[in-house]
């Protein structure tokens, strides 16, 4: 109970720092004007035809509607009459919508509207609905996330907006129109900023979907104080509460998740991995599948990704053979991927740069890390990286101190516990607890008869933004015991503050396992399974239990 009590005391606290009607300084929120600006054009109203001209018509003005120039109504038909089926009282009228029409002026006593489309008549009914008007919502690549979120959470909080969002990353309205038309919304609100001499506007402009017409422009003025104080409470927001924003089902072989433009059209997909097969999909309020990358049915994917080339992205990938461990680097061409190269062992991308490692079936990994250049082909460098014993492809991070001018390597041990060893070979951090054990493990190859050679294992990701890097940690059911489920998940963050590390939650109590993640600009992807495997609730419902959950987070700018 009294958890949830600091959770709406935070809430609050959060709600009043983005949303106060008047700042400390004095300052009038300047989301408010916008706000209030967009919904007077969408107050719910029923008028009557009272007047049907060639291309208008007369709505007598009733008490409380007040409408605005500009505002669209939809014309309805009354029907037949309908009746209670027991008392057989009349109840009202059954409706066909036949048109639509704008407001162009008004008078003490009526409006006059043009008609948009349909053939009314004198006496149909002329409604804006009382329902939530459904809004894409798009904020401008080139404006501050803070301000554009902050608005969006202006416009949900006046209840009149279900507002949408798309994948969708390109400023044209033309474009964005026909997204609107795709997704069935009703108005496009469109929202930027910009800069007049020495003052700073979020401006907003809204158009209707159906034909694109421009309905509003407006701005407000804001300052860089306003703007400070909603970078502050989002980073309270983000440090309090840890709710996924979207939640996808996916089948129960999805294991691996990647991000990446793979068809260079500057937009990023969603790369899922099942098994030895990978599904490329367009992120949103659904996933929409694009294309397929079919595997070996005999093979499993160990590790996927995406390596960023100066196109386009190529997919990576590393697959456990009948034979031994094959890495593929697949390109799409038109709709259809094909392999620009084939290695025998293990690869792995780091920075936007690609790296090798020999397989051996009696050790699993063998020999050095070697990096690969990429320009048009592949070519092995034979430039070692230089690691800590036993620390192999997938075991570590590297962090660049730029003060010292140093290259610090975290990494996983044995055990599972997180490490990291200076430019000296020396050991400044081990983490107070293991990560929770390692998810991908396979038997060694047993040189002689009867003698168990033990296991192999790809470590789970680790993912460097600066001096921070993010890892998985697993709970699991019993301390003794991993095989018996994970209760939950948490991603962690490790940040370097000079000689040693700094550990913090990122996402927490994730269900069940987490078996992968990335992380994007503003926001975390994470792909897991839940307790055993199995979704309790989807048996409730009747729909199958066996499946992974991808959730998608938003952060700060990672």
């Amino acid at each position: 109970m009294m958890k949830n009590l600091l959770k709406l005391s935070a809430l609050t606290l959060l709600m009043f720092c983005l949303f106060p009607q008047r700042g400390g300084n004095g300052e009038e929120n300047p989301l408010v004007p916008l706000s209030e600006q967009a919904v007077k054009y969408f107050k719910a109203a029923s008028l009557t035809i009272t007047k049907v001209a060639q291309t208008s018509v007369t709505l007598t003005k009733e008490s409380g509607s007040e409408l605005t120039v500009g505002a669209r109504l939809d014309i309805f038909r009354p029907g037949e009459q309908f009746y209670h089926p027991v008392t057989k009282e009349p109840l009202g009228r059954f409706e066909k919508h036949i048109g639509t029409a704008e407001i162009k002026s008004a008078t003490d006593a009526s409006y006059e509207a043009a008609i948009i489309d349909g053939t009314p008549q004198k006496g149909d009914i002329v409604r804006i609905t009382k329902s939530k008007i459904r809004a894409l919502y798009y904020q401008s690549k080139k404006m501050d996330w803070f301000l554009g979120d902050a608005y969006f959470r202006q416009l949900k909080d006046t209840q009149r907006f279900e507002l949408i969002d798309t994948p969708l990353a390109d400023d044209d309205v033309s474009k964005l129109i026909e997204e609107g038309k795709r997704l069935q919304a009703d108005v496009l609100l469109f929202v930027d900023s910009a800069a007049e001499k020495d003052d700073k506007y979020l401006r907003q402009r809204i158009f209707w979907v159906k034909d694109g017409k421009e309905l509003l422009a407006g701005k407000s003025k804001y300052s860089d104080a306003y703007l400070e104080k909603l970078a502050s409470a989002a980073d309270f927001f983000i440090a309090s509460i840890s709710d996924p924003m979207i939640t996808y089902t996916l089948s129960n072989s999805s294991e691996l998740i990647a991000i990446g433009d793979v068809n260079g059209d500057g937009q990023e997909e969603i790369l899922i991995g099942h098994d030895s097969s990978v599904t490329v999909y367009q992120p949103g309020v659904d996933l929409h599948k694009l294309w397929e990358l079919p595997g070996n049915n005999l093979g499993e994917n160990l590790y996927m990704d995406v390596l960023k080339t100066s196109t386009k992205g190529l997919v990576v990938i590393a697959s456990l053979l009948s034979d031994g461990m094959h890495s593929f680097v697949y390109e799409l061409i038109g709709n259809d991927f094909h392999e620009v190269w084939h290695t025998n062992g293990f690869l792995r991308v780091i920075k936007d740069n690609l790296y090798y490692q020999a397989y051996s079936n009696l050790s699993g990994f063998d020999g050095p890390v070697e990096e690969i250049k990429y320009d048009g082909k592949f070519t092995n460098t034979g430039q070692k990286l230089k690691l800590p014993k036993g620390v192999n492809l997938y075991d570590f991070a590297i962090i660049e101190d730029t003060d010292k001018k140093e290259r610090l390597i975290l990494y996983y041990s044995n055990d599972n516990y997180i490490n990291l060893i200076d430019s000296n070979g020396v050991n400044t951090f081990r983490s107070k607890r293991d990560m929770g054990g390692f998810i991908r493990e396979n038997k060694k190859a047993q040189p002689v008869v009867m003698i168990d050679s033990g296991n192999w294992h790809v470590s789970d990701k680790l993912q460097t933004s600066g001096t921070k890097v993010t890892a998985i940690r697993r709970v699991p059911l019993t301390v003794t015991a991993t095989s018996l489920g994970y209760q939950k998940s948490n991603l962690v963050s490790f940040r370097y503050i000079g000689l040693t590390l700094e550990e913090d939650v990122l996402i927490g109590n994730v269900g069940g396992s987490i078996l992968d993640y990335a992380i994007y600009k503003d926001k975390v992807y994470v792909l897991s399974k839940p307790f055993l495997g199995i979704k309790l609730s989807n048996i409730l419902k009747g729909d199958n239990p066996l499946v992974s959950t991808l959730y998608v987070y938003s952060i700060l700018k990672y």
